[in-house]
């Protein structure tokens, strides 16, 4: 298996359980901080896998 496989599963796995941890926050500023992480994790797992639109894409989507 190649590295950067192994790294982008990570990535999602750990964006994955954010995104769902988020939804049991009750607070909507820590909400909004979880989900930009899991967000920032998700970009990182896209650009690893060499689909830079759709990491740029998430990126532009965190900073909006």
């Amino acid at each position: 298996m190649d590295t950067n496989f192994i790294l982008t599963q990570i990535l999602g796995g750990f964006a994955l359980i954010l995104v769902c941890f988020s939804y049991f926050v009750k607070n909507k500023k820590y909400f909004l901080l979880i989900q930009v992480f899991a967000n920032i994790f998700y970009a990182g797992a896209f650009l690893f896998q060499n689909l830079f639109v759709a990491g740029f894409n998430t990126i532009v989507s965190i900073v909006r």
